[in-house]
């Protein structure tokens, strides 16, 4: 008899019913099954377009990387973005009666799109809009969770982040 390979999502499947509840699942996985079990959840998380990612440091387009202490993160829920993100660099064109501290507010998303880039990578890309300025999010997600933000505005200077996906064990 030829066995042949279970798909990624088959296989996660049979790990979630024979563990039985969540405390079960993080504590009787191997690492590979801990593996598999985390890019399936990376996966679905985009195919619901519905994830959160917890950063936890920046990088400004002058200036070199910097670790984040307090607690910060970007949420996509369906059509919507939450972004609370720090933000250091160039301002090029400032409203005197803005009183948004960072990249921080909740916004529409616009030309939402998201590709398999190689296996074991995705990237997707979305604009949005703030009284402020008009911002080009990127955002290179890997099947460990790991993830590179780039931001990019209208009137600001481009900011990098690195983060880990919120995985719901």
């Amino acid at each position: 008899m030829k066995l042949t390979a279970l798909p990624l999502s088959a296989l996660a499947s049979i790990l979630l019913v024979a563990c039985g509840t969540h405390a079960g699942i993080t504590g009787s996985m191997t690492k590979a099954e801990r593996q598999i079990y985390v890019a399936n959840q990376v996966y679905d998380n985009l195919n619901n377009r519905r994830f959160t990612i917890e950063v936890d440091a920046m990088k400004p387009l002058r200036g070199g990387m910097r670790m984040l202490n307090d607690r910060y993160e970007l949420t996509v829920k369906a059509d919507t973005v939450m972004s609370y993100l720090p933000y250091f660099g160039q301002v090029y064109k400032a409203n005197p009666y803005m009183q948004q501290v960072g990249l921080n507010f909740t916004g529409t998303i616009y030309d939402y799109a998201a590709a398999m880039v190689k296996q074991g990578q995705y990237r997707i890309s979305f604009r949005t809009r703030t009284e402020e300025d008009t911002y080009v999010y990127n955002i290179d997600l890997f099947d460990n969770g790991k993830s590179d933000i780039s931001v990019f505005g209208e009137f600001h200077d481009a900011i990098t982040f690195t983060g880990q996906m919120v995985i719901d064990y």
